[in-house]
């Protein structure tokens, strides 16, 4: 029941995890970034907004998320999810509008 979505900038990696049953925010979650041999670089807890800032690590292969149990994979080397093929665009605005 552990959803997460990261947020990857230059320097730092802002990650928010989330109940998948309800999508409330979720504390105490602990939060690790691994390397491509499964050793631990970093971690930190998530707080009651369900949000957890690390440092960014090139060598960062894989974020686990864990509590009470539930493990949740975030695999970090694949591209990020590509919004193109969705429509998002919603209604049309005009200039007036605005």
């Amino acid at each position: 029941d552990i959803g997460v979505s990261a947020h990857r900038y230059h320097n730092r990696l802002d990650i928010f995890t989330q109940s998948l049953e309800n999508g409330a925010a979720q504390q105490g979650i602990e939060v690790s970034l691994l390397n491509e041999k499964g050793q631990t670089l970093t971690q930190a807890t998530s707080d009651a907004q369900g949000h957890v800032q690390l440092e960014n690590d090139k060598n960062a292969a894989l974020l686990l998320a864990r509590k009470d149990g539930q493990t949740t994979l975030l695999d970090l080397k694949l591209p990020a999810l590509d919004l193109a093929e969705f429509n998002i665009a919603g209604a049309p605005g005009y200039s007036k509008q605005f």
